[in-house]
This record gives C-alpha cells, structure tokens and sequence, in this order.
C-alpha cells in the first residue's frame, strides 16, 4: 500500500519477495509500473527498490517516477515507514515530502552549519 503525503507525494516499495509475489514477482512489478507511471501523471512518486531490484525498477519506470535504493520488507510500505520512525536513525523527508533515506546517522558536529538550520536543532531537555 502506498503511502501519501500531503504534499502529493506517494511512496510506494517495488514488489519482489517470492513468498508473496508469484512468478519472481514478475507480474506484480509490471502492474505496480503501470500504477506508478499513471500517479505520476499527477503527482510525484517515489518508488523505494533494493539492491538486487534497482536496475530492472530503473529500466521498467520513465523519468517521471523518482527510484530510491532502499532495502524494504515488503511493497507495502504505509505501516514500514511508521517502524522504520520508531528505530535509531533519521528518516530524511525533502521539502516535497519525498522520502530521501531512512535509518540515517546524521553527523551533526561542530565543524557543521547544523546549529543554525531549524530543522536540525534538538529540543532542550529539562
């Protein structure tokens, strides 16, 4: 299942668990193609792929959909994205909404401009 942010954004995992998918999940990618490339037609799309899938994602989908190297458990990503937020790591989400990493340590020393942009200053603990 896809998930929407509000900026119109979709995320969605390209399928290839074969205990889930029949025939190498063959069938699956070329129907969540076809759902990817007609959102894209109105809004932008992520598809989140892993290291085995990137290259057939990347040939199968047009340059409208964005393609990200992303190891998932499932094409089903709606309930893995809430997981992946509850572990250690950072999930970097761009202006758009577009999900850009997940599970991230970011590096927020001092020789960083860390300190002066808002979104990367942590709240005082009293």
């Amino acid at each position: 299942m896809p998930i929407t942010a509000t900026t119109r954004s979709t995320v969605v995992g390209a399928p290839e668990r074969p205990d889930n998918w029949r025939l190498g999940a063959k069938p699956a990618q070329a129907a969540f193609t076809t759902v990817a490339e007609t959102i894209a037609g109105t809004e932008a799309v992520t598809v989140l792929a892993s290291t085995g899938q990137y290259v057939n994602a990347r040939e199968r989908l047009s340059d409208r959909v964005r393609v990200v190297e992303m190891t998932t458990d499932d094409a089903w990503v709606r309930e893995g994205i809430k997981e992946i937020a509850q572990m250690d790591g950072a999930i970097v989400v761009s202006a758009d909404g577009t999900v850009e990493a997940a599970c991230r340590y970011l590096d927020c020393s001092a020789a960083s401009d860390a300190d002066s942009h808002p979104s990367l200053t942590m709240p005082s603990i009293t």
